[in-house]
């Protein structure tokens, strides 16, 4: 004798929060950065979904191919970097971790 369980049907509520919660990020999101590895995950995690190389964004933000290779490697750089890799991402950072020497 096998044992089935079936879990109860979803409801429209259930099932309209886990369609939101496919949808990756919508345009103009606002995003929070605890630290410097936190802002590299999210960076690191967007540029592979919308499918482009780190050299095609450093021409899409108007930044040096090697201050964004440091952000995605470290996730240290200087607020304006931040700020136009960012825009270009259409991307709202209410909260970005700088370090003191970066901002300099």
């Amino acid at each position: 004798m096998q044992l089935e369980y079936r879990l109860p049907p979803l409801t429209q509520r259930q099932k309209r929060a886990a369609v939101a919660m496919k949808v990756v990020r919508p345009a103009h999101q606002t995003a929070y950065f605890q630290n410097r590895h936190s802002l590299r995950m999210f960076l690191q995690r967007d540029l592979k979904r919308m499918g482009k190389s780190p050299e095609q964004l450093a021409r899409m933000a108007h930044v040096d191919e090697t201050e964004l290779r440091r952000l995605l490697d470290t996730g240290k750089g200087s607020a304006q970097t931040i700020r136009r890799v960012f825009d270009s991402m259409n991307v709202t950072a209410l909260v970005i971790p700088v370090d003191s020497q970066d901002a300099q």
